[in-house]
């Protein structure tokens, strides 16, 4: 799995589902998720993305380590990770520009 760090280093997928969440615990409803995200990937023949952000938005510790969530997320089926840095100038981003800006501008999401 591709591990992209930053926005400046996130490059273009082929038609990239993205799923956004922190995604700390893995849970069920988590597995959901990224399993949807994996399964509209395949149907459209894209690329399944989790796109979640560092450090944890509520400062609170996660469940499970960053390598070990990566490891059971990867093993969903998703191809690429991108890792946000979590600021308050990041929290500030408004939820149209974060679409505009990360979604469609720099992953070219499109699901």
């Amino acid at each position: 799995m591709d591990i992209i760090r930053g926005i400046r280093n996130i490059r273009k997928y082929p038609r990239p589902v993205v799923a956004i969440g922190v995604f700390d615990g893995v849970h069920a409803g988590h597995r959901r998720i990224l399993e949807f995200c994996v399964a509209e990937a395949r149907r459209i023949h894209g690329t399944p993305i989790v796109l979640t952000f560092d450090p944890h938005p509520q400062k609170e510790e996660s469940i499970y380590s960053f390598d070990h969530r990566m490891t059971l997320i990867s093993g969903l089926g998703v191809k690429a990770w991108g890792v946000m840095r979590f600021t308050r100038r990041f929290a500030g981003m408004g939820a149209k520009d974060f679409i505009r800006k990360i979604t469609h501008g720099a992953l070219g999401a499109r699901h």
